[in-house]
């Protein structure tokens, strides 16, 4: 029974660490014409770190990053999670209803459009759920047609290449009966002979064809044929409601009783309440269920719990709204939380005063300076990104950091700064860095090496980025001197590009030359307006494709806005 249940469940589905892949995207795309918002930066950042939320343990999380922008909405992701917007009241303003309904269409005229991997008939079934959640015109016609080119006699297959069944007949049925449209005599007389055959054998025969066919018949048959054979719809339900409730949940469970709890209800037949306690092992910090424990939170899993009596968090409007594409939803990974990621979470969240999770965010920075003790120093030097922002995470939220760990990262990161050149000025920045946040000075070799390179160096964000912090840490006006002359060479506009022949400002790029510049809050606002609306930060101007907005976007909207390094001094 547990495996016959779980075949019906259908298919679910570092900003500066990278940055010679930024400025190699960059350099690809072409201008585009900002268009100026007025941003509203507080509340669509709360939004976008608390989706951006793991729980990894039950007194441990940190920050992970989700999907971002550049990703495809996904059709299975946005007919569900409109079942669940809508629940509200409400669109979350980040969807354009007309991109959304077009993309739909489409893929209800052609649904060989839609996902590759769904059958064409749950392309359609999902194009149609969406299109009615959005109150929109179906394209009946061709909707029948396409589902017509899938019949096969009296039964229907997902796609032309697969084996007709009564899961596919039953979804099939269920769209014609949505666009009332006319289901075939053959189809009609094959859903009542099959009917009549279950009931007078019994539910056990199949429960993966027992469930569609008593779906179907009770979509065609009037109430009145179908209360002949109450007893053994009764059985059937009871049958797969001790199965389905025994043991922990998961998203096939949830699914197949959401449908035998609709059946019930259909023909008379009530089911027991389940408790709310049986879901708790799905629930993510999202507000969604997901779909098997420890798995990525699930819409479809979710509406169906909801149909339940499962009752979602406060938190699943505020990640709807955060992830929201123009024309729907992507795909939800599961974000296992990073260091980087739980950096500017932290940033973000102490910048409005919000110190909630960072008991739970402490536990897991713990974590991650026990492993850094036996982390190798060549894999340190590797990862130096990664170190700093351990090491940033333990002193803004008070985690021994031992000393001795401390001296060996920044000699690792100086002895690498040593090797550094004009086209790779990036070491000089991560051990710049580093010894800032520690108070360490600057070794003389080392300060001799960058005072050799800055003559020589290309104007280019990571060049100011490197003698930036250089000038931080070494109390050093001359190197902020050259790193704002560089900077004012990658002024383009009111914004900032990666290089001097690059024609594409870019969000990262101006919050580096903004602080480079030392520019006044009326400046910053104009410089990144072509960045940020009120739902989305984005790495590119708004108009731009291929973009990425995600929790990092985010820090560096806030970052570009306000000057912010780090969440607090790191002197203090």
């Amino acid at each position: 029974m547990t495996s016959q249940l779980a075949a019906r469940g259908r298919r679910a589905a570092t900003l500066l660490g990278a940055l010679s892949v930024l400025l190699t995207v960059l350099s690809g795309c072409s201008t585009s014409s900002p268009v100026p918002q007025e941003p509203e930066l507080s509340t669509a950042a709360e939004r976008a770190v608390d989706a951006a939320w793991v729980q990894t343990g039950p007194q441990s999380g940190g920050y992970g990053r989700g999907p971002v922008s550049s990703a495809p909405a996904s059709l299975y992701a946005t007919a569900w999670t409109l079942r669940l917007a809508l629940d509200n009241g409400e669109l979350p303003r980040g969807l354009d209803r007309k991109r959304c309904v077009g993309w739909l269409t489409q893929i209800a005229t052609s649904p060989g459009t839609g996902d590759p991997a769904l059958t064409q008939l749950d392309n359609l079934a999902l194009a149609v759920q969406g299109l009615r959640s959005l109150g929109a015109t179906v394209p009946t016609s061709r909707i029948a047609a396409n589902t017509e080119k899938l019949r096969s006699g009296s039964l229907y297959r997902g796609s032309p290449t697969t084996t007709p069944n009564w899961s596919d007949t039953y979804t099939a049925v269920h769209i014609i009966s949505q666009i009332s449209a006319r289901i075939p005599d053959e189809v009609r007389d094959g859903i009542s002979n099959r009917y009549a055959r279950s009931t007078d054998n019994g539910w056990n025969e199949d429960i993966n064809s027992s469930i569609p066919v008593w779906q179907s018949a009770t979509l065609i048959l009037p109430r009145a044929d179908r209360q002949k054979h109450a007893k053994a719809l009764h059985d059937l339900v009871d049958a797969v409601w001790k199965h389905g409730t025994s043991g922990p949940a998961d998203g096939f469970k949830i699914g197949t009783l959401a449908d035998v709890r609709s059946l019930a209800l259909q023909n008379g037949t009530t089911v027991p309440n389940i408790p709310a306690s049986w879901f708790s092992s799905l629930q993510d910090s999202t507000g969604m269920l997901a779909l098997r424990a420890r798995y990525g939170p699930d819409p479809h899993t979710t509406a169906k719990a909801m149909e339940l009596g499962y009752r979602a968090a406060s938190s699943l409007q505020r990640f709807i709204t955060a992830y929201v594409l123009p024309t729907g939803w992507p795909s939800v990974p599961r974000p296992m939380p990073d260091p980087q990621d739980s950096y500017y979470g932290l940033a973000l969240t102490r910048s409005w005063g919000d110190s909630a999770r960072e008991a739970a965010l402490a536990a897991l920075t713990q974590q991650w300076v026990t492993h850094l003790k036996g982390t190798a120093s060549a894999t340190l030097v590797k990862n130096s990104s990664n170190a700093f922002y351990v090491a940033a995470l333990a002193r803004l939220l008070g985690v021994p950091f031992p000393k001795s760990l401390a001296y060996r990262i920044h000699a690792a990161l100086e002895e690498q700064a040593l090797k550094a050149t004009p086209t790779n000025p990036l070491p000089i920045y991560w051990a710049a860095r580093f010894a800032l946040l520690n108070q360490h000075p600057l070794k003389r070799a080392l300060r001799s090496r960058i005072a050799q390179l800055a003559p020589r160096a290309p104007v280019d964000v990571a060049s100011v980025m490197a003698f930036s912090e250089v000038a931080k840490a070494d109390s050093d006006p001359a190197m902020g001197h050259t790193a704002e002359t560089l900077a004012g060479q990658l002024k383009l506009g009111a914004a900032y590009r990666s290089q001097k022949s690059v024609n594409q400002t870019d969000l990262l790029s101006t919050a580096i030359g903004l602080a480079a510049a030392h520019a006044t809050s009326t400046e910053r606002l104009k410089s990144i307006q072509s960045f940020v609306s009120g739902d989305r930060a984005c790495i590119l101007p708004l108009t731009t494709p291929r973009n990425s907005c995600d929790l990092n976007t985010r820090y560096l909207s806030l970052a570009a806005e306000r000057d912010i390094d780090y969440p607090i001094n790191p002197h203090d």
